[in-house]
C-alpha cells in the first residue's frame, strides 16, 4: 500500500499508541488478586504488542528510507530549534536587579538599594529577540519543505500497518 510520508507519520503515531495500550493492559492485568477476573488476556495482549512493535518498525524504516535526501534538513530544523530555547535561557538584565530574583525592578527603593546589584550586558533583549526572530525564519522555511515533502511524496507501507491502525486490535 502506498500512502503520503505525512500519512505514515500519523499512522506512526497511532501505532506508538497501540503499542503504549497494549502495554498498559499488560502490566494492569498481569498480577491480580488471586481468584479475581482479568480484563484481557495476557497472551493475547503480547501478541498484539508484538505485531504492533514489529509494523511500527517497519513503518519507520519506510520512513526513514524516504527521508535520506532532505535528512540534513531534518537535523537542521532540530538544532534550529535547540538554538532558539538556548538564546531563551540567556539573560538580559540591565540596570538593578535583585540578586536572588535576577530581575530588574525600577522600584529597588522600596526594598533598599543595598540589595541590588547593577547588571550589565553584552546582548540585549533586543539582539536576542532579533536573533530569535532569525531563526524562527529558518525554521519556517525548512518546515515549508519537510512539510511539502510529506505530503507529496509516496512510500510503501506493510498492509500490516493499515491493518493495525484502522482496524484497532
Amino acid at each position: 500500500m502506498k500512502v503520503t510520508v505525512s500519512k505514515a507519520l500519523k499512522m506512526k503515531n497511532r501505532l506508538a499508541a497501540l503499542i503504549k495500550e497494549k502495554g498498559s493492559n499488560i502490566k494492569e492485568n498481569n498480577s491480580i488478586v488471586k481468584d479475581g477476573v482479568r480484563q484481557v488476556d495476557i497472551h493475547h495482549e503480547i501478541e498484539d504488542r508484538n505485531k504492533a512493535v514489529d509494523a511500527l518498525i517497519s513503518l519507520k524504516t519506510a520512513i526513514y528510507r524516504s527521508n535520506m535526501n532532505i535528512q540534513e534538513n531534518v537535523f537542521r530544523l532540530a538544532e534550529l530549534k535547540s538554538e532558539i530555547a538556548f538564546w531563551d535561557e540567556v539573560p538580559c538584565d540591565e540596570g538593578l536587579c535583585h540578586p536572588k530574583s535576577g530581575r530588574r525592578s525600577d522600584f529597588y527603593h522600596a526594598y533598599g538599594k543595598k540589595d541590588y546589584r547593577e547588571m550589565t550586558t553584552v546582548m540585549r533583549f533586543e539582539d536576542l529577540q532579533k536573533r530569535k526572530h532569525n531563526l524562527m525564519a529558518q525554521i519556517d522555511m525548512i518546515q515549508d519543505e519537510l512539510d511539502l515533502h510529506n505530503h507529496t511524496t509516496k512510500i510503501d507501507i506493510p498492509d500490516v500497518c493499515r491493518e493495525l491502525v484502522f482496524t484497532k486490535i
